[in-house]
């Protein structure tokens, strides 16, 4: 009984020592990430594979409604204080995105770069930072921004 105890114990210190392992390769070229949002980067993918596998891909649309106030009506301000005129991105597709740095979602940050990159000028993406569940966007408007320029490259709106 001890003996296979002790197997069990060295397997799992086993498995800790490689996923310390994997995430540190994983996260080898992240600047200012907390140990949370390393291991969040470094697992994203399993849980995307794992949804696409077991068919629990909640991709589905919303219902179409009129909203309340027209979309060109709207402004807001960025993070570093400017104000942005939604009637400035009149003729753009506009893409909308709730981020949050200390999320296991945090790598969007990536594809959104590499999507409004590849159609700029046809293409706008606004991201809104929020920290609406579990406190997973804690910093300032400028730590966000410094988090997402040194990690991920981001040059479009917050």
């Amino acid at each position: 009984m001890k003996r296979k105890l002790k197997r069990i114990l060295i397997v799992i210190l086993l498995l800790i020592v490689v996923f310390i392992g994997y995430v540190a390769f994983v996260t080898r070229h992240t600047k200012d990430m907390t140990v949370r949002q390393k291991i969040l980067k470094a697992v994203y993918p399993a849980f995307i594979w794992f949804s696409k596998v077991t068919g629990k891909n909640n991709t589905g649309i919303a219902s179409q409604k009129q909203p309340p106030v027209p979309f060109y009506s709207l402004s807001s301000v960025l993070n570093n204080g400017d104000s942005l005129d939604f009637n400035s991105l009149k003729g753009k597709k506009v893409l909308l995105v709730n981020t949050a740095s200390d999320c296991g979602y945090t790598n969007q940050y990536e594809a959104l770069e590499q999507l409004a990159g590849e159609y700029k000028g046809k293409l706008v993406v606004l991201a809104f930072p929020a920290n609406d569940f579990k406190e997973q966007e804690k910093g300032t408007d400028e730590e966000i921004a410094t988090f997402c320029r040194n990690n991920y490259n981001t040059t479009f709106p917050l």
